[in-house]
């Protein structure tokens, strides 16, 4: 429902902030997460969009939580052929700001096993309380499901639902175990997850062994890190580029071929003034 005086300039009608956007191919379908506000679906490119459900009922809520969660931190969607094929994952609960409502963990729509009409299942309870930054869907590996939380970086199971699998980086541990983003890059063998934790220790994952590198060079980064990963070129698909921008607006990049440390890019403007990057973010 509509927000009548939103916090804008002249108090105007507003919906809440947005944390989660997934576009399909094509841009006609497209899934969107509200702070407090369940999750919305478009399919004639945003001009009209409905709710995909107003309440939780699913059943399994943990106990002492709120059966309504429309908390949204994240959502990522593998999409199919149609509307009725597409698999949404949705993290519950909002990672920062003050008014932030934590959630029930991470909730699952999609068509059951064995076919049938898409629905909500819930898993991930051990989240339950938490706050989700990125929940990202392995491109080559659509069954391998990753969260980026307040509780660390978490790898979705194979059986046993309801608990999803800490994944912690060998060697020393980070100061905070808070993971403020992921980011995927690269195909094949060159796979790699790239990880951020609260306070700019970056780190590198290869799914395919299970070995971690630390990065270095992100530097005066506050709490909060947002990634984003790319290849080079289509004719270099293995040379990874990698961004990391922190809560305060400092720019980071690690080039293709520089090892394991970051080089800051020059020139940034003030993109997040008034000391509130990490909610900004």
């Amino acid at each position: 429902s509509v927000i009548a005086h939103g916090q804008a300039s002249n108090s105007p009608p507003v919906s809440g902030r947005v944390r989660g956007l997934a576009v399909g191919p094509g841009g006609t379908r497209a899934y969107m997460g509200a702070a407090n506000g369940g999750v919305w679906y478009t399919e004639n490119g945003g001009r009209d969009w409905e709710p995909l459900e107003d309440y939780f009922m699913g059943g399994g809520t943990p106990t002492g939580l709120a059966a309504d969660s429309l908390a949204v931190g994240a959502i990522a969607v593998r999409f199919g052929a149609t509307r009725n094929d597409d698999l949404v994952y949705v993290g519950t609960g909002e990672p920062t700001g003050g008014d932030a409502a934590l959630g029930v963990g991470i909730r699952r729509f999609g068509p059951p096993t064995g076919g049938g009409p898409p629905g909500w299942t819930l898993e991930a309870t051990n989240l339950a309380n938490r706050g989700i930054y990125r929940v990202i869907i392995d491109t080559e590996n659509p069954e391998r499901v990753f969260a980026a939380t307040t509780a660390g970086f978490f790898e979705r199971p194979t059986a046993g639902l309801a608990t999803w699998t800490l994944r912690t980086p060998t060697g020393a541990a980070p100061a905070s175990a808070e993971a403020t983003d992921v980011a995927l890059a690269s195909t094949g063998t060159n796979r790699r997850y790239y990880v951020a934790y609260a306070g700019g220790d970056v780190r590198s994952f290869d799914p395919g062994a299970s070995t971690w590198l630390t990065l270095t060079g992100v530097l005066g980064a506050g709490n909060r890190v947002c990634l984003a990963a790319a290849v080079k070129s289509a004719a270099e698909p293995n040379q990874r580029v990698v961004y990391a921008l922190t809560q305060t607006g400092r720019l980071f990049r690690l080039s293709p071929g520089a090892g394991t440390a970051f080089d800051e890019v020059a020139g940034m403007p003030p993109v997040v003034p008034q000391n509130q990057g990490g909610y900004d973010l």
